[in-house]
């Protein structure tokens, strides 16, 4: 997953670009980089490796004053993992950042090299960024337009364009959301990027543009401006933060119990939103990395408990397969992360064109929700949207529920219940997560090469003392043995003739 966040405003873009990227870090990534804009040209800084990396580059550097700029995390797809690959890609008067893959990119390339439009990197952002510039004659608005017309597959867009101080957004399957600040406005690809700075938002739908000044935010479908609601976040700064853990992965594993509870909430007092799993006579479980294992999980639990054939799929490979539905089937899609819950329900509608019939929706706990949100019907097929990775929909930490389940009587029910587990952490448990975290996390190569040293050195020493006391092993054990020959049957060790 790529990060994106952009800043137009009354202050230099610095701050928060460099900011917004150490949010997004949790979506793993290789390099980064950032563009910033005055009204005579575009600065463009890369790095690979970390973001520390990018910032101390950018803090050595002889930075143009800038009210507005972009930024980007990268994780290569089109290309190694260099400086040149890295975000953003500037074709002529356009420069771009970009989350997500363009699939024609081969034959976009073909063909603007054919038009002489020469490419520096490997990368298919480059070519979408030269497929913007080929349709530019001044209208942002209008080349934007063309330009995703012609581009097929995934896409988030942070724009620039130098000769506009605007700044410019795009999206279709990727995640992009607007933050409304006061005096300045942002573009991200979680709201987390931004909160510290405003819980104000807007999301966009697919392929719709926005157009961003420090006091003025438009957004347009097809050419055309188009209203669009402004929400409030409930993300805390906390929330967005590594805290006191060293990385986001063990904030996760720590605050499992707590973001558990928080989303079974809300189902506890809702039964009637719950999945009625007895109606469908086959279950997929589509999902990607730690998702996917949760799905293995839940497939164990719904074949056990609703006895409902149920399988596993890797959603990269569940894309592009034929998926056979040849009975009632509930399509589950797992996902930490909105960016690719929201790729899996459009990827899965375009999949089954020609099967739908009809629309149904309702809201999920998530912020950064898109059209995937809640529960979708085509026909048959119910394809529910899960916002995290714990299957939610089946089990519950406080109190308790029934789920149907597929056996010989209709009627029949399983009561499931989990008590809540939910406990306040003690400071004695704090202090004592602190230690180990000090002692055994930061040093825990040192503890090893130390605990193996010693096995070596006590290994040594016992070896050293037998030898000494010139010790016969199997002397010891006939002597020993033949002490109790009323319990035991001795066999001499035969003795060669000489």
């Amino acid at each position: 997953m790529c990060g994106i966040v952009g800043y137009v405003g009354e202050q230099h873009p610095k701050e928060f670009l460099i900011e917004g990227l150490k949010k997004l870090e949790y979506r793993g990534y290789d390099s980064s980089g950032i563009a910033i804009k005055n009204s005579d040209n575009i600065q463009i800084i890369k790095s690979t490796g970390k973001i520390s990396d990018l910032e101390n580059k950018v803090n050595n550097e002889n930075l143009i004053n800038s009210k507005l700029g972009i930024a980007h995390t990268r994780w290569a797809t089109h290309g190694e993992a260099n400086e040149i690959n890295a975000h953003p890609h500037k074709v002529n008067k356009v420069t771009i950042v970009h989350n997500g893959i363009i699939e024609n990119a081969t034959d976009l390339k073909n063909k603007l090299v054919n038009e002489n439009v020469v490419f520096r990197s490997e990368t298919d952002t480059e070519v979408a960024c030269a497929v913007i510039d080929n349709y530019y004659h001044g209208n942002p608005i209008e080349a934007i337009t063309k330009a995703i017309k012609s581009l097929k597959g995934s896409y988030a867009f942070g724009i620039l364009f130098e000769d506009q101080d605007k700044l410019y957004a795009v999206r279709k399957d990727s995640p992009l959301i607007v933050g409304i600040g006061e005096n300045e406005n942002y573009i991200a690809s979680d709201i987390a990027a931004i909160i510290k700075y405003t819980d104000k938002y807007i999301l966009l739908d697919d392929d719709e543009i926005v157009e961003l000044s420090k006091d003025e935010v438009k957004v347009y479908k097809d050419g055309e401006e188009i209203e669009k609601e402004v929400k409030t976040s409930t993300m805390t700064i906390e929330d967005a933060n590594k805290g006191n853990y060293k990385h986001f992965m063990l904030k996760e594993i720590m605050e499992e119990p707590i973001v558990l509870q928080r989303t079974l909430n809300k189902y506890i007092n809702n039964m009637d939103q719950m999945v009625d799993v007895s109606d469908y006579e086959e279950i997929h479980i589509v999902a990607c990395g730690s998702a996917l294992y949760a799905g293995m999980i839940g497939k164990c639990l719904l074949e056990e408990k609703a006895n409902i054939k149920c399988i596993t799929e890797c959603a990269s490979e569940y894309r592009y397969k034929k998926v056979i539905y040849d009975r009632k089937t509930l399509v589950i899609l797992v996902s930490h992360d909105m960016d690719m819950m929201n790729v899996y329900c459009n990827l899965i509608v375009k999949l089954n064109d020609g099967q739908l019939e009809s629309i149904k929706k309702n809201n999920t706990v998530s912020d950064v929700v898109y059209d995937s949100e809640g529960v979708t019907f085509y026909g048959d097929i119910n394809f529910h949207s899960i916002s995290t990775d714990k299957m939610n929909e089946i089990i519950s930490e406080n109190g308790e529920f029934k789920i149907k389940t597929k056996k010989e009587d209709n009627n029949a029910s399983l009561n499931y219940s989990i008590r809540n587990h939910e406990k306040k952490i003690k400071k004695s448990d704090l202090i004592k997560r602190k230690l180990l975290e000090k002692v055994f996390y930061k040093n825990s190569f040192k503890i090893s090469i130390f605990f193996f040293v010693l096995l070596i050195f006590l290994f040594l020493i016992s070896s050293l003392f037998l030898d000494f006391i010139n010790f016969d092993s199997d002397k010891f054990l006939y002597e020993t043995l033949s002490k109790n020959q009323d319990s035991y049957l001795i066999c001499k060790p035969a003795v060669a003739n000489k």
